[in-house]
């Protein structure tokens, strides 16, 4: 099996041809669970093995349903038990040929007469070959000869008339009687006195143990590693102007103070609602005073345009400092001769931060999906703890720099996932029986779901193939109760008979039922249509 499929217990033949066209191998195992709805019927076999044969696709059915196991036998599909099994438990007999043709000669006088014609019978259960039976030589018709009489036509269509008319009923009736068995389902919601039970506990999930060990809390688990790259390319939309900047020289005068004023490099400097740079640092000094008038200090330095374009190409002006208070502008300020000149307009089409972005989360999205399916099938029908899961950086690589000239670039993407997977039936058996030293004789313990089980990563020590969790268990304690037990006892009984057998156990508060169809007030006929669903009542409740 190169591709495992996992199916739902509900899920209809239409979703599985479709996951069977759209699965990427050839050889495919599909994971059916028991008493699913594709396990009901032969007919429901045959139809996804035509259907798989159809897009040139070998599957196998892996199930622990026994009544399964045996309907696909009789479909010629492989059968396992597990997903781990190297050979077929049952199933896929050779085909046989049914064009193969025995010649059994009669006794004629003439076997090698032109006459001498054949009838093929052909029997569609067994598996021995087409058989074609010599009749004799016909005899020849003279003026003395009759010819066989046949049976009127009409006389026949009235025997196969009167045929039908009985066989039809009793196939009604056996149909109905099937579906009277096969088809109708019950639920008993069964509610249990419980006492509460809190327990956090320490585990470490290792891959260097094979077996749990409950005196240190460790179980057994697998580290999953896998790694997805993906490159593609994108188009680049971002605009840049790479023109020319518009240069001049300026006169910085300084009548505000006797104090020199220093400036650096970038220093903004605005004019005719533009922004200019100074190219250098500058000291403009301070003012002096001689023959009793104040003489401002100056100094000259080049400036540039903010932005590359034709309209910073303005008249000789007056730069205002940016960030100078406005009661000092008049007396600090800078001044231009001449026209300030070199600029103007060249756009071109550039890789922007948003295109490289939305290129990297596009990618990492598409690898994500990947390395989610990778861990999936290297879990091979174990359980991935998603909270263990650790994602590295991505590593990113671009043939075009952003904010450079391109019509469009190539993007490459790598991700590595790592994860724990642990078989969870035996986790949680693991746990169950630890709290179940706790707990007196008589008494079982019960983790109603999922998320009671309050896991929580402490450490990721995936370099030593370990992870340290805590378990806060949110567990209940019950009379022992034996559900498969109860199973047998109420199947095909009545209602009534059902409820008093379940509320004379030990612990039971009270039964509903639930049946499909609703108006089927009986329990079903097969254990496998019998749904036991346990409710937990508190003293409090």
């Amino acid at each position: 099996m190169e591709e495992i499929i996992y199916l739902e217990p509900d899920e209809e033949i239409t979703s599985v041809v479709d996951k069977i066209k759209n699965a990427k191998a050839d050889n495919l195992g599909l994971v059916v669970p028991r008493e699913a709805t594709l396990l009901q019927s032969v007919v429901n076999l045959r139809l996804i093995s035509k259907e798989a044969t159809h897009f040139g696709k070998n599957i196998a059915i892996v199930t622990t349903d026994r009544i399964g196991k045996n309907l696909a036998t009789q479909v010629g599909l492989p059968v396992y038990s597990s997903v781990r099994e190297e050979r077929p438990s049952a199933g896929a007999k050779l085909p046989v040929d049914r064009n193969e043709v025995l010649e059994i000669e009669p006794e004629v006088s003439d076997k090698n007469s032109p006459d001498a014609a054949g009838v093929n019978v052909h029997h569609f259960q067994d598996s021995r070959p087409i058989v074609r039976w010599k009749s004799q030589e016909k005899p020849k018709l003279t003026e003395k000869t009759e010819p066989v009489s046949t049976r009127p036509k009409k006389e026949v269509d009235r025997k196969i008339f009167k045929f039908l008319w009985i066989v039809f009923p009793v196939l009604a009736l056996l149909a109905l009687a099937g579906a009277y068995i096969f088809f109708p389902k019950t639920q008993a919601e069964i509610y249990l006195k419980s006492e509460n039970l809190e327990k956090s506990m320490p585990i470490i999930l290792t891959n260097s143990v094979k077996t749990p060990d409950p005196e240190q809390n460790v179980f057994p688990a697998t580290l999953l590693e896998t790694t997805a790259e993906k490159s593609e390319k994108f188009s680049a939309t971002g605009k840049k102007n790479l023109g020319g900047k518009a240069t001049g020289t300026v006169t910085f005068t300084n009548g505000l103070d006797s104090s020199s004023h220093k400036y650096p490099a970038g220093t903004k400097l605005l004019a005719s609602g533009k922004t200019f740079l100074l190219k250098n640092a500058v000291t403009i000094p301070g003012a002096t005073v001689q023959n009793l008038k104040v003489v401002p200090g100056t100094v000259s330095t080049e400036i540039e345009a903010e932005n590359a374009g034709e309209d910073y190409n303005i008249k000789a002006s007056k730069f205002i400092i940016s960030g100078l208070p406005a009661n000092q502008q008049e007396a600090l300020y800078a001044q231009s001769s001449t026209d300030l000149k070199g600029g103007f307009t060249k756009e071109v089409q550039v890789v922007s931060k948003e295109d490289y972005e939305n290129a990297k989360n596009k990618l990492v999205t598409d690898l994500t999906t990947t390395l989610n399916q990778k861990l999936t099938d290297q879990a091979n029908g174990l359980k991935i703890l998603e909270k263990s899961a650790q994602i590295d950086d991505p590593i990113v690589s671009s043939t075009v720099e952003v904010d450079k000239e391109a019509t469009d670039f190539e993007l490459k993407v790598s991700i590595k996932k790592q994860a724990m997977a642990i078989d969870f039936a035996s986790f949680q058996n693991f746990l169950v029986s630890s709290l179940e030293t706790r707990v007196e004789t008589g008494k079982m313990v019960i983790i109603p779901n999922e998320d009671a089980y309050g896991l929580v990563v402490d450490k990721m020590s995936y370099d030593k193939g370990e992870l340290d969790l805590t378990a806060n268990i949110q567990a209940k304690i019950v009379d022992k109760i034996d559900t498969d037990t109860i199973k047998s006892k109420i199947v095909a009984t009545s209602e009534a008979k059902a409820k008093e057998y379940i509320l004379s156990q030990p612990g039971v508060e009270k039964v509903d039922f639930s049946y499909n169809p609703s108006w089927l007030k009986r329990i079903a006929s097969l254990n496998k249509n019998i749904k036991i669903k346990l409710n937990f009542q508190t003293e409090s409740e």
